[in-house]
């Protein structure tokens, strides 16, 4: 788990999609299916304590894992219905994520996974919980 490495960071595996907005930076890992956030913080005892961030002594970048199940497929969820089609996929996460020029409180995200577009408020999201559970989530194209 890339938690119990030095810092969320040296767990990436195959990353996409980054995405700028309010001084953040999202990535998704296609592979591990999750989606990254990445933001900076002024150096102080507190940052350099933490195991997920690094920097150079002046900055600090906070490395965390913002979304679990990135591409909508869940595994553990014997609810969740999942066509065959979608197991065993090589890259099951999101892969592509922009700003919603209509509405910029939401992000779309491409959904690899699953093979659907859908737009939610990414900022608001818990930490580290599914991405099913980002606030206002909606499917823009269920197919591609």
């Amino acid at each position: 788990d890339a938690h119990d490495d030095d810092d969320v960071s040296s767990g990436l595996i195959y990353t996409e999609g980054p995405l700028v907005r309010n001084e953040v930076v999202y990535m998704s890992d296609t592979v591990r299916a999750v989606i990254y956030r990445v933001s900076s913080s002024s150096s102080d005892s507190e940052q350099k304590q933490k195991n997920d961030s690094i920097g150079d002594g002046e900055k600090y970048y906070k490395f965390e894992i913002w979304a679990t199940h990135s591409g909508g497929i869940d595994e553990d969820d014997p609810s969740s219905s999942q066509p065959s089609q979608y197991q065993n996929l090589a890259e099951p996460g999101s892969n592509g994520m922009a700003t919603d020029t209509l509405d910029p409180k939401f992000v779309v995200i491409n959904q690899h996974g699953l093979h659907r577009l859908i737009r939610c408020r990414l900022d608001d999201h818990a930490p580290g919980a599914p991405l099913s559970e980002c606030p206002d989530l909606e499917v823009i194209a269920n197919s591609f």
